[in-house]
């Protein structure tokens, strides 16, 4: 199966300035494309801003992507991630980032879209 790889990452900010990370139909999340996605926000804000995280297809997170997305060089630029969980395999993935590479940031994992910009939305925002 092909994987799209970096041009598969797509980052924008919304209208109420959450960053959404999108890895579409990858079913692989690698450093690359961490470091890509990492690259756009950057590009498209400095500040910490709430971030949310969908990839409908996910069945595999690497090590060295799970550690970029814990580290300071990104927790710098984020104030807290909505992830996007559809599945089982989904969830476990989570728990497995969580408890052997938990960000300095609070997580929350969703399955609802809305409820997780409603959650990401009321978080109180740095100056």
């Amino acid at each position: 199966m092909h994987d799209h790889g970096v041009q598969a990452v797509k980052v924008y900010l919304d209208e109420n300035r959450i960053l959404h990370i999108e890895f579409g139909m990858s079913r692989r999340i690698t450093l690359d494309m961490i470091v890509e996605a990492h690259r756009q926000h950057r590009a498209i804000s400095t500040e910490k801003l709430p971030v949310i995280i969908s990839a409908d297809r996910l069945s595999r997170l690497d090590y060295d992507a799970q550690r970029m997305a814990s580290s300071p060089e990104v927790a710098a630029n984020t104030l807290a991630t909505a992830l996007m969980a559809h599945n089982f395999l989904h969830h476990h993935l989570i728990r497995i980032f969580t408890h052997y590479h938990r960000p300095p940031y609070p997580v929350r994992v969703f399955s609802d879209k809305q409820q997780a910009l409603d959650w990401l939305q009321q978080l109180p925002r740095e100056s």
